[in-house]
């Protein structure tokens, strides 16, 4: 959540409900509170249990799988200090007018 609020994360996955300090702290710093979205989680009526993370992309990029690997580089979350960061789609395998896009 920290990241959020310095600039350097543009996500935060947290498998909890943001804790009253997080948030106070987001809003100062941002001078409004954080968008929350929930999403499902792997443990079905227990909460706060096993956590199932996913990632979406939209129904019209054609990428159709990445790897765990490829998805720490993403979010800047690898743990080999020399894998560099990925920021285009072209570095995922896609290809034409995907290619050099920086939305990841």
């Amino acid at each position: 959540m920290a990241g959020l609020y310095s600039g350097v994360a543009d996500l935060a996955f947290i498998g909890r409900e943001s804790y009253p300090s997080e948030m106070s702290a987001f809003e100062q710093v941002r001078g409004y509170k954080p968008l929350g979205i929930e999403t499902s989680s792997g443990s079905f009526q227990t909460p706060h249990k096993t956590f199932a993370l996913m990632v979406f992309v939209h129904k019209n990029n054609p990428l159709s799988m990445a790897s765990l690997e490829q998805l720490a580089r993403v979010y800047g979350c690898s743990d080999a200090r020399e894998a560099k960061p990925i920021r285009e789609w072209g570095q995922l395998g896609l290809g034409g007018s995907w290619k050099h896009a920086l939305e990841c």
